[in-house]
């Protein structure tokens, strides 16, 4: 399991869910001092208190060199600098979430530890697709695959492995943060306004 890559909801100042992002990009916001973690009592956390609160026993651990931290499952910006800015970053759990968790291919929703990234034009043929790293590896070259199709399609583009995409893929739009992943923890739902059923 790659706990750098596990689902944190991340809200703004005032406690408003601004979207799901993963645990390298929160620990990177707490460390840069632009947000807290908070605990299950609704308390902000930097990360020497957050040390503190961690139970090296039974906690999903992210250590470092010389400590050792709860993985969160909430964070809070601390101020609102650029929040309206805020960019989806290209990261397998977003490009997961953009695709609805179903394989582009085959159109099977499947379990998270069961997809695979594929790239659409491979990486090794940008050269003949004259495609750039960057273009390459962009949020239009790139889409949620079962690791049967991956395999299938292996080298080839769509077209040559007569492997028809269900949708073309594209940036998300600025209001698809996440949410709409079936999987929602109990810790944030009193952010998300979702009840009890």
């Amino acid at each position: 399991m790659d706990i750098l890559s596990e689902r944190i909801l991340c809200l703004n100042k005032n406690f408003y869910a601004l979207c799901i992002i993963d645990a390298k990009e929160a620990f990177r916001l707490v460390c840069a001092n632009k947000a807290v973690i908070m605990d299950e009592s609704y308390v902000s956390h930097k990360l020497d208190s957050w040390a503190n609160h961690t139970n090296k026993e039974t906690d999903l651990l992210i250590r470092t060199v010389d400590k050792a931290f709860k993985l969160p499952e909430v964070i809070r910006l601390i101020s609102f600098d650029k929040i309206m800015e805020y960019t989806l970053h290209l990261t397998r759990q977003n490009v997961f979430s953009r695709d609805s968790y179903i394989c582009q291919y085959c159109r099977s929703q499947i379990i998270r530890e069961k997809l695979t990234i594929d790239h659409v034009i491979p990486r090794s043929r940008k050269t003949e697709f004259k495609m750039s790293s960057q273009e390459i590896n962009s949020w239009e070259n790139v889409v949620t695959s079962c690791q049967i199709c991956n395999s299938t399609k292996n080298n080839r583009t769509p077209e040559e492995a007569g492997m028809p995409l269900l949708k073309t893929p594209a940036r998300p739009k600025e209001e698809i943060r996440g949410f709409e992943y079936k999987e929602i923890k109990p810790s944030w739902k009193l952010y998300l306004n979702i009840g009890e059923k």
